[in-house]
């Protein structure tokens, strides 16, 4: 819909005062706007509206449904005021007392006053369902993170080999189970094995002997192997590891719920949600610069006059058009033609444009008379050799 001035301005205010609310000032916000407006409301005058924004008293539907119109005003501004985002400084104070509505202060004092006996009455009380819900389903979104699934493997005694992707060593035993042993913990030997910067276990530089070793007691006196040759039983590696979250299938979906339960909880808030035309118009500017770095490189063994101005310039326009049209597909026209990305791209391209095009023209006659490349059969080597007098003797 077309806004008029004024309606623009108070659309310019309340977009910025939304970013003072956190999620519990809007829940309230929303049920007292509700009611403002089936009753169409208007505000009154701000000495009494200020008045009634002390009025501590719950906002639930049942209050709202009997509250007078200019109480409800005074509990929207009371809401408002009550959220751990606003704040008063001594210069804002200062301000309050000049225009004489310093009761905006004590007004702020109830709203936060209230705000913490409501944060008090909750905790004792105990999280809603809906609370309680959205926490349980941000904590399953960060177990994946703070206690990634255990992988168990076993080898056999002289098969071992290399297990990759692996972040940490939680067990490793090495051994069989019979009525008189059990196998034995090697943990600290296997996690010795680790390499962090590829995390890679290296299992095959390891021998069995190495970790037989553990499992004789008695030093010198191969007990072990002679109760194994008896009980016919092979020795087993057995692992507990973690695997590199990373190279988890899926891993892209598990960050994604991560996030919208985040966004979802408060915890983050999207700083550029609008600006995913600008993506698409990078790759344009991009070649801005790289243009004239290869013309730059070019000039190191190409006359400049025998560089590529024009290919240049109709390259860089047909993908410009490209992306023109993907943003017109994802965002809209008014985004693809008329924003700021779009305009660092044209201008530029244009201004590329008259200078390459000079450039093409200036490079005409050296070209008529050099040519556009180099002649072989033209190419002549010249040495120039200094002979010192003392070497002819």
């Amino acid at each position: 819909p077309i806004l008029n001035p004024g309606e623009e301005r108070l659309l310019r205010i309340g977009e910025k005062a939304a970013s003072y609310l956190d999620r519990q000032a809007w829940r309230e916000l929303e049920a007292i706007l509700a009611e403002i407006a089936s009753r169409k409301a208007a505000p009154p005058a701000l000495p009494v509206l200020i008045a009634n924004a002390t009025n501590t008293v719950s906002v639930d539907h049942g209050t709202l449904s009997g509250a007078r119109s200019f109480e409800l005003w005074g509990k929207a501004l009371n809401v408002v005021l009550g959220s751990p985002r606003v704040y008063f400084t001594r210069t804002a104070l200062m301000q309050l007392r000049m225009v004489g509505i310093h009761g905006m202060y004590q007004a702020w004092e109830a709203a936060q006053n209230r705000r913490a006996a409501m944060l008090l009455s909750t905790n004792k009380k105990g999280q809603s369902a809906e609370q309680k819900e959205e926490e349980d389903l941000l904590m399953a979104a960060l177990k994946p993170f703070i206690d990634p699934p255990v992988t168990e493997i076993c080898f056999r005694a002289g098969h071992f080999r290399d297990v990759p992707n692996v972040a940490e060593v939680v067990s490793a035993t090495f051994g069989y189970t019979s009525l008189t042993t059990k196998p034995t913990d090697v943990t600290a030997t296997v996690r010795q094995q680790l390499d962090a910067r590829t995390h890679t276990l290296v299992l095959s530089d390891l021998t069995a002997s190495q970790l037989q070793t553990h499992r004789e007691y008695v030093p010198l006196i191969s007990l072990d192997l002679v109760r194994r040759s008896i009980t016919g039983n092979t020795s087993e590696l057995k692992l507990r590891y973690k695997p590199v979250l990373e190279s988890a299938p899926g891993y892209r979906d598990i960050v994604d719920n991560l996030l919208l339960q985040l966004s979802k909880n408060g915890w983050v808030k999207p700083l550029h949600s609008n600006d995913g035309h600008f993506t698409w118009f990078k790759l344009p500017e991009w070649m801005q610069v790289e243009m004239i770095q290869v013309f730059g490189q070019s000039m190191n063994h190409t006359p400049w006059y025998r560089f590529p101005f024009m290919p240049f310039i109709k390259l860089y326009f047909e993908i410009l058009i490209k992306e023109v049209g993907i943003v017109r597909h994802e965002h809209g026209l008014l985004k693809a033609i008329f924003s700021n990305a779009f305009l660092t791209d044209l201008i530029p391209g244009i201004v590329m444009f008259g200078v390459f095009l000079q450039l093409q023209l200036l490079s005409l006659p050296l070209l008529t008379f050099a040519g556009e490349s180099y002649e072989p059969e033209t190419l002549i080597e010249q040495m120039v050799i200094y002979v010192p007098p003392a070497s002819h003797r």
